[in-house]
């Protein structure tokens, strides 16, 4: 009986424990995709029709250019820094957010273009009735020998802007989405390219489920739901482009090589003609 209370406290401090971490920590989505490698591959990546190797020609051809590529090398091509590069420079992933959180960040920016030399930055933009004043801490010098004890930033004022409108900063070019005029204030950070590519991959996970099925997934796990698809869905498609141009390059080589050895064989033969006459 003396220590009823703790029957009481004890309920009470879990749920506020539980409650403080849904708050507070920042929740994660996944989104994956699938990708199905066949073993008999033609040319162009598509599967080899059947009796495609009953002409001789052809199936010199095919053999040459039809060979499969390891599972495994597909994989680490998914997860390669390459990869990685193009993903974050077409999406502009170098952009973190911090203010506002748990929002996609379409509700924020309506478009968002980063350069390869966009500098490293903090933003912040304070709504004042309809438009946003614009200040930035901008990153312009560093001692490469010692980044973190010497380099030096600039405050900076851009000014105002609206909904809809484009804001230019230091190679970042933004447009405020309509739903961001609800926001009192947005704060978004300008990362170093090496940074995003590292946490991209840390992000994505490339695996074979089943090690007896052709199948590779991408798992990209992202804070925001609509930025995780969307990595998920390029990340593949540039994948997949990349892998057709590199199969018609080796198609495009092969069918040279079999043109210069037929016309070596073509006056071969006709040596030959002319000896027998």
């Amino acid at each position: 009986r003396r220590r009823w209370w703790l029957l009481v406290v004890a309920p009470v401090v879990t749920v506020l424990a539980a409650l403080g971490f849904v708050l507070l920590v920042e929740p994660a989505f996944e989104s994956t995709t699938s990708l199905r490698f066949s073993e008999d591959q033609g040319p162009f990546g598509g599967t080899m029709p059947a009796g495609a190797g009953s002409s001789g020609g052809l199936s010199l051809l095919a053999s040459l250019t039809g060979r499969s590529v390891p599972i495994q090398s597909e994989m680490a091509v998914l997860q390669s820094r390459a990869m990685a590069d193009t993903v974050v420079s077409e999406l502009g992933l170098r952009i973190e957010m911090d203010e506002p959180t748990r929002v996609a960040r379409t509700d924020v920016f309506a478009s968002v273009e980063v350069a390869a030399d966009a500098a490293e930055a903090e933003y912040e933009l304070t709504r004042s009735g309809t438009a946003f004043g614009v200040r930035g801490e901008v990153l312009v010098a560093r001692d490469p020998f010692r980044p973190f004890l010497n380099e030096r930033r600039e405050m900076r004022d851009y000014g105002t802007v609206g909904p809809g409108q484009p804001l230019v900063l230091e190679g970042v070019t933004v447009v405020l989405a309509p739903e961001a005029a609800s926001f009192p204030v947005i704060r978004f950070a300008v990362l170093p390219t090496v940074e995003a590519v590292e946490t991209f991959q840390e992000r994505v996970v490339v695996s074979k489920p089943d090690r007896d099925a052709d199948v590779v997934e991408v798992a990209v796990e992202w804070t925001d739901p609509v930025l995780a698809a969307r990595i998920a869905g390029l990340l593949t498609r540039r994948f997949m482009e990349r892998r057709e141009t590199t199969q018609a390059e080796q198609f495009g080589r092969t069918a040279g090589f079999l043109g210069m050895q037929l016309d070596s064989l073509q006056d071969e033969l006709g040596v030959a003609e002319e000896r027998l006459r």
